[in-house]
């Protein structure tokens, strides 16, 4: 458990919700000298990373069960911007 528990699932969704908002914001306003929206896609698996990183933190399971499940997220959504990095905007 971590040191700072959360009372109540909408207080997890509540700060999934804002730091997502504010990463989707932040890449927004990156976009717009760039012209180039493929940003906004290399963000979105992030986000999800983002959001279960919190539940993987304040969730109420086994440790090992959290652990388990944010690391296979992690990997997905770091594998998939990866590709739409390289494909998408690197070249």
């Amino acid at each position: 458990m971590s040191p700072f528990p959360l009372d109540n699932f909408l207080d997890y969704m509540s700060l999934a919700l804002a730091l997502c908002a504010a990463m989707m914001t932040f890449v927004w306003l990156l976009h717009l000298p760039l012209r180039n929206a493929a940003l906004v896609d290399v963000a979105w698996p992030l986000g999800i990373l983002v959001s279960s990183g919190i539940f993987v933190w304040y969730g109420p399971a086994i440790l090992a069960k959290r652990m388990l499940l944010g690391s296979m997220v992690a990997l997905w959504a770091l594998r998939l911007s990866g590709y739409l990095l390289f494909t998408r905007i690197i070249g």
